[in-house]
């Protein structure tokens, strides 16, 4: 109990650190869409492609999780919006293209935020196409309403189904981590100089559909390039962010069960990801 809370302090003084202009520096930092190579290795230490993700940041309002193509605008009424969209490739011949557009928004206080991911798959030859969103929402406290809470909805286009769930958030947010602070939390750790450390932050888990305590390794390597190890509850597998010398990252290990060793996140110019695709046989466009 007593190095937990050790951690969870830990966590709490990293987010203190956290405020507009930590957020703004994040645009500085990514001023233009970075891209990924998926892929993974078999047993044979062969690749595997798996497919691609671009990530891009914009100055815009919570209107940005909705706009087709996210503008970014200037107003007392803007935050950060990350938007990460990602294709995978059919892993057989006539199997399914996914497309996922994952879009995180939080105002510049910290004090609201929404989220949405939607997930597309269509199949050569099959005129219907599957679609399953998860919308997250969680308003600003008002002095009738100071509670904070968060509401998230999953639903499914083709079988209509539909579950929601509303959770109390910690009233103090220094325990908590939003969503976008989530997709962009190795990054955001650089701009603040947090120090090597372990902690514990409170933040949103889909696997689980509750919030729940994310536990994160912060630390440098002998060529002083630091990563971060991050599990989304004490017993979850690792994921492995690798960060570059602009603070940006440079590879992901995504822990899951598809492939032996996890999917990577390989940063990569995309024209470098069609030429070697075109090399492989791999239209980007089936």
């Amino acid at each position: 109990a007593d190095q937990a809370m050790v951690k969870q302090e830990q966590g709490a003084d990293i987010l203190r650190r956290v405020d507009e202009a930590t957020l703004r520096s994040l645009l500085a930092r990514m001023p233009e869409e970075i891209w990924y190579r998926m892929h993974a290795f078999d047993a044979e230490g062969r690749d595997i492609e798996f497919g691609y993700a671009g990530v891009s940041l914009h100055e815009t309002g919570p209107e940005g999780i909705g706009d087709l193509v996210p503008k970014s605008r200037e107003g007392s009424d803007t935050g950060l919006l990350v938007r990460i969209r990602m294709r995978q490739i059919p892993k057989t011949k006539n199997g399914p293209v996914v497309d996922i557009d994952h879009r995180a928004w939080l105002s510049w206080d910290r004090e609201e935020e929404t989220w949405t991911m939607l997930l597309t798959a269509r199949q050569k030859n099959v005129k219907e196409t599957v679609s399953e969103s998860i919308t997250g929402f969680r308003p600003r406290p008002t002095t009738k309403s100071p509670r904070r809470w968060l509401e998230v909805l999953e639903q499914s286009r083709n079988t209509f189904d539909r579950q929601l769930v509303r959770l109390d958030v910690p009233m103090d947010l220094t325990l908590y981590l939003s969503e976008a602070e989530r997709l962009l939390l190795p990054t955001l750790l650089d701009i603040v100089d947090a120090p090597a450390c372990e902690f514990g932050i409170y933040a949103w888990n889909d696997e689980r559909q509750s919030i729940t305590r994310r536990l994160e390794r912060w630390s440098a390597g002998k060529d002083g390039r630091w990563t971060l190890r991050s599990r989304a509850f004490e017993d979850a597998r690792e994921a492995i962010h690798e960060v570059g010398p602009d603070g940006v990252v440079d590879v992901r290990v995504a822990p899951t069960d598809a492939a032996a060793g996890g999917i990577r996140w390989t940063r990569m110019d995309p024209e470098k990801i069609r030429e070697m695709y075109a090399r492989k046989g791999i239209r980007l466009d089936d």
